[in-house]
């Protein structure tokens, strides 16, 4: 050890807590050397002071570069007098409860060894060396470092979307230079190491589940159920259409030439078209086109762009997320015979064919039948029997149920299928922020018809494929985001954060999983002691 200018400092690094409540610094790292490794103290911490003199955002200015872990915080101690072996306390807000935590200043450190080589902690590797690895033992450790306190410090995978899966098996490439480090410099410095990648790895790996079972999984099974009850309704649907309008209905084939034949006398008459597939959809000139029939027969086109079949698609999306992913891409239409003769490319050659204009279809294998016409209450187009659907649920949520049991009904209305008591869980206000003051609710704020649709379709496809389940694994604080004021009129409102664990089948086992498309961080809101709600429209 060299004769260096005293330097002391606790060997911890934070960051700056100052978006969020409590104001403060957040522990990313705790250097292998320092004391505070012998503590209580966790990375992801927030403290909030120092041996009782508090960090106050107002002081942020004057504090900021000397708070501890930043980068004069050893200016701060030299202020202090603070000696090397000094006993301090931290003041420590750990998932919203308070906390003390107290260790030992520390003297910077440089290593040398006998060749007055820098090293790494005494009997460490030299810095400069690799010990024939393709880089330097400081340049790796350093490397090291930034992987390791990514996830130390965001043990739930709340700060940034990430692949544990994929993660966790590039960190198994840190092993084997992590064992030669213990095996040729024991010592501090290679245990605490070893410590880290041991802890990294735990929180990569998630939580194991081994209570669940066939009987949970139940809810997969319903998909079956309700495609056999959506089928019978689209049979019956399709056959009521037909007795509709068979007055009108004529035969779709031979068609009506569109160029020689009296095409007025077809304008305005129904047909029903055969099962067609998608080997029968064409492009020409920009746009999409269905081609049914042949040369001998005639031909009718239906325009894929147009409105109808952009309703008809939605509302097959709509079944394929609410029922069941898997359907036949065959289609029957009904159409009605338009005055619009075309000609298009097809098979490598120009044929004629009247335009027919969709009123509903078939999709499958007679699995899903559309009336173009038929809406709910919001105006969105329905296929025939979706309002049988909610029988799978029977979940009842009371309006004092608490965020978990909110969250955990959103899962089950999810694997269920029921899609009107999943939107009620989510907030009908919004809370934004003010640099100049208190946030302020909006209470005039919604979510469209079309976005609650989507996150809808997205959660089904999850927890139908790769998500078996998913499970509250952190509950929050509540913490009041806007205090009441009667004489003003102003709402109370309080939030809390709660973290949900998707989890996944890897290689026969239930773990946790986490990547780019399911959300962790839920955050729910009430008005005046009322009903939980969710505040982000998300999908699961």
């Amino acid at each position: 050890m060299s004769d260096q200018t005293i330097t002391i400092v606790t060997g911890i690094k934070t960051r700056e807590n100052i978006d969020e409540e409590p104001y403060g610094y957040i522990v990313e790292w705790m250097e292998w050397d320092s004391d505070f490794r012998n503590s209580t103290l966790q990375h992801a911490d927030i403290i909030v002071g120092v041996n009782g003199k508090m960090y106050l955002k107002e002081n942020r200015e004057i504090d900021n570069p000397k708070a501890i872990g930043n980068y004069l915080e050893s200016a701060w101690w030299e202020e202090l007098r603070s000696i090397d072996g000094q006993t301090i306390i931290l003041q420590v807000i750990r998932d919203g409860q308070p906390l003390s935590v107290s260790g030992k200043l520390m003297q910077q450190q440089f290593y040398l060894n006998a060749e007055n080589r820098a090293t790494i902690g005494l009997n460490g590797p030299v810095r400069m060396s690799n010990d024939g690895f393709s880089s330097a033992w400081g340049g790796w450790y350093e490397k090291f470092v930034r992987h390791a306190s990514l996830y130390l410090d965001d043990k739930r995978w709340e700060r940034s979307a990430i692949n544990n899966r994929n993660i966790l098996l590039e960190y198994q490439e840190w092993k084997p230079r992590i064992d030669f480090l213990v095996k040729k410099y024991p010592g501090r410095f290679a245990d605490a190491v070893l410590i880290d990648w041991e802890k990294v790895t735990e929180i990569l790996n998630g939580v194991s589940y081994s209570d669940i079972t066939e009987a949970d999984l139940e809810y997969r099974k319903i998909g079956e159920q309700r495609a056999l009850l959506i089928k019978e309704a689209a049979i019956k649907g399709r056959d009521n259409l037909i007795n509709e309008v068979a007055a009108q209905m004529i035969p779709a084939f031979p068609a009506m030439d569109a160029v020689h034949g009296n095409v007025l006398q077809v304008v305005g008459k129904l047909i029903t078209l055969p099962v067609i597939t998608f080997n029968q959809f064409i492009n020409d000139l920009g746009k999409s086109y269905a081609v049914i029939g042949s040369a001998k027969e005639g031909y009718y086109f239906i325009h894929l762009n147009s409105k109808e079949m952009d309703i008809f698609f939605k509302t097959l999306f709509h079944y394929q997320a609410q029922v069941t992913p898997d359907i036949a891409e065959r289609y029957q239409f009904f159409a009605e015979i338009l005055n619009e003769p075309t000609i298009l490319t097809y098979e490598g050659r120009a044929v004629t064919g009247l335009m027919v204009k969709v009123i509903a279809g078939m999709a499958g294998d007679d699995n899903l039948f559309i009336k173009i016409t038929q809406q709910d209450k919001n105006g969105r187009v329905v296929f025939e029997g979706e309002e049988t659907l909610s029988i799978f649920s029977g979940y009842t949520l009371y309006t004092s149920a608490s965020p978990k049991q909110v969250i955990e009904a959103m899962i089950y209305y999810i694997k269920m299928g029921d899609k009107t008591n999943w939107q009620k869980l989510f907030c009908n206000w919004q809370v934004f922020p003010r640099w100049d003051g208190p946030p302020f609710i909006d209470m005039t704020y919604y979510f469209t018809e079309e976005s609650y649709q989507h996150a809808w379709e997205q959660s089904r496809r999850q927890i139908l494929n790769d998500i078996y389940d998913a499970r509250v694994l952190f509950y929050g604080p509540v913490k009041t985001i806007i205090e009441e004021n009667k004489k003003t009129g102003v709402t109370k409102v309080e939030q809390v954060k709660i973290i949900v664990d998707h989890i996944g089948k890897i290689e026969g086992n239930y773990k946790s999983i986490s990547n780019l498309y399911v959300h962790r961080k839920w955050l729910l809101q009430r008005l005046n002691g009322g009903p939980w709600k969710i505040t982000e429209l998300q999908a699961l």
